[in-house]
């Protein structure tokens, strides 16, 4: 009788075998549970950035009195008093090489009184204005619309409108 104290070398190939196909199954799970994660994390990103920056000019436009004449499609002065400006637009992100996030865009900007560009929001390819008079400081209604794209084409627009309420106090009495 023989007394078998191990295994053979045809039985550790195959339980080696065995656990490399499935340790290779998980690491394809887990890389595949990886991308989708990086994928909503960039579009979460992306919305919220989006979101707040919409909510901001939207904000400002309710508080201010009047819009400036030099305002346009891309941009917006708006006078929050007689002495008080604020401006929107989108500039070149100078940072681009520092961001993780596979998100490219513009910086919306919020310049107060002619003063330094603070940045609102990452990630914009368009902002635009549009006026419910021909010229904008005659308006009351702006709508504004804000679009971000993620690197696969995936485009998120976010659109919002607010009434210049100064304004269009101002025409009642008029």
């Amino acid at each position: 009788m023989n007394n078998k104290n191990g295994f053979t070398l045809i039985e550790v190939i195959i339980v080696i075998t065995i656990l490399s196909l499935i340790i290779s199954a998980l690491a394809g799970l887990f890389e595949s549970s990886m991308v989708f994660w990086n994928r909503v994390n960039n579009q979460t990103e992306l919305q919220h950035n989006l979101r707040f920056a919409l909510n901001k000019i939207i904000s400002d436009i309710r508080s201010s009195k009047r819009i400036s004449s030099s305002s346009n499609a891309n941009e917006i002065v708006l006078f929050m008093s007689d002495t008080e400006t604020i401006k929107y637009g989108l500039k070149n992100d100078n940072m681009s090489s520092e961001h993780p996030y596979h998100i490219i865009g513009k910086v919306l900007y919020r310049e107060v009184n002619g003063g330094n560009q603070d940045p609102i929001a990452n990630f914009i390819q368009k902002l635009s204005f549009a006026y419910n008079d021909a010229d904008p400081a005659k308006a009351t209604f702006v709508t504004v619309t804000i679009e971000g794209a993620l690197l696969n084409n995936k485009i998120i627009v976010f659109k919002s409108g607010a009434e210049v309420k100064w304004q269009s106090f101002g025409s009642l009495i008029e």
